[in-house]
């Protein structure tokens, strides 16, 4: 996606130097309505949409603390640490002690495996905010882990992000209108009939989510099985199937296909497998614009057959290249795009047209289990730039 690649544009271009400003943090009038506009955006949580209306005005804004923070924000939101890292360095330079920059930095800093720097970053907001529960909760992350590289499985997870800055919402103009509409739906609840009332109280369920309920299901969900990974009690059956549907109608289905695969390689019942694999066919493909729930590769190394099919998210090195008839095949350097950790090894496929050129990639691979360990088929996949330190 191109547009979440927040490495374009990165460095402020040369030229003539701006007039100086007394304050980093403002802009000249004519120039804060796509300042305006992209905050609306980044309090929207549009990411994407941000990255692509800020990322080609870097020489307009070159001098603009705030433009930076915004799109060092959207970055870090995307999961792109690299981008964020350089934004929110430069709205730092321009603008120094500024706390939703710093917090920014400091989870950038644990991403990156470099304590120290998060603990400075930390201490200073504190200084300035006793207060602050950002940063309290951030330096409560950090004396709970011992191992610094577990940030980098945070990061991977989404757990991270509970250290982020706030970006607090964007109120839709169309609310006032929304609240007048909900009073007079409330008013008027009261005249429904109840038979109306509880079928417009139910939750929508998206296609495919009658696959896994459990309502015309056996009291008796396992069998007897010699081949089964995971032995399974009926509670613990049922349990699964709830989270699967959960998991399904909430649009994670990383995490759903997961739990699915848990059922399939346990002693469930036929019907049980039957139905799992039938809301299995629904699962989507994820892109870069809309993956949730990664998984580590600890994680899949650990347990290649219970996230068979899932979808993982990684970046690192390519090497061994080898471009086939019908597809590029390499062997992926996992979390070794910096060139600093070595998180494992693992060969991937892509099997649409793509220029692999030996470097530093990010990618989305559905993972194949075998005996021997794992693979990747790439679904996507795209250049990145890392920055030497």
């Amino acid at each position: 996606m191109r547009h979440g690649d927040c490495r374009r544009g990165r460095d402020a271009p040369g030229g003539t130097p701006a007039p100086e400003r007394t304050d980093p943090w403002t802009v000249a009038v004519p120039a804060q309505k796509p300042l305006a506009r992209a905050d609306r955006l980044l309090k929207a949580r549009r990411y994407a949409e941000v990255l692509s209306l800020l990322e080609s005005q870097v020489f307009l804004y070159r001098d603009s603390a705030a433009f930076y923070r915004i799109l060092g924000t959207a970055c870090l939101y995307t999961g792109d640490y690299g981008g964020a890292h350089s934004y929110l360095q430069r709205a730092e330079q321009l603008g120094p002690g500024n706390t939703s920059v710093q917090l920014g930095l400091a989870a950038v800093s644990l991403r990156r495996r470099e304590v120290p720097t998060a603990l400075r970053l930390l201490l200073e907001i504190l200084d300035r905010e006793p207060g602050n529960q950002h940063a309290r909760r951030a330096l409560a992350m950090i004396r709970r882990t011992e191992d610094p590289s577990e940030f980098v499985t945070m990061a991977e997870s989404g757990a991270l992000r509970r250290v982020f800055p706030p970006i607090g919402y964007a109120l839709p103009r169309w609310v006032p209108m929304a609240v007048a509409v909900t009073l007079l739906a409330a008013a008027a609840i009261v005249f429904i009939p109840p038979i109306v009332r509880d079928a417009l109280s139910r939750r929508p369920q998206r296609t495919g989510a009658e696959a896994i309920a459990r309502t015309d299901l056996p009291a008796t969900l396992t069998a007897s099985s010699d081949h089964a990974r995971y032995t399974l009690t009926d509670a613990e059956v049922a349990r699964t199937l709830d989270r699967i549907g959960e998991y399904f109608n909430s649009f994670r289905d990383n995490l759903a296909r997961r739990e699915a695969n848990r059922l399939l390689l346990s002693n469930a019942g036929p019907l049980v497998k039957e139905r799992v694999r039938l809301v299995s066919s629904y699962f989507r493909v994820p892109t870069f614009a809309d993956f949730s729930d990664n998984f580590s590769f600890a994680d899949v190394e650990r347990e290649p057959w219970l996230y068979e099919g899932t979808h993982v998210r990684w970046s690192g090195q390519t090497t061994n290249i080898s471009l086939g008839d019908d597809a590029v095949r390499f062997t992926l350097l996992v979390g070794y795009q910096d060139q600093r950790v070595l998180d494992g090894t693992v060969n991937v496929t892509v099997p649409f047209a793509a220029d692999v050129q030996p470097g530093a990639v990010e990618l989305i691979g559905r993972v194949n289990a075998t005996d021997a360990g794992f693979s990747l088929t790439a679904t996507s996949i795209r250049r990145i730039v890392v920055r030497s330190q």
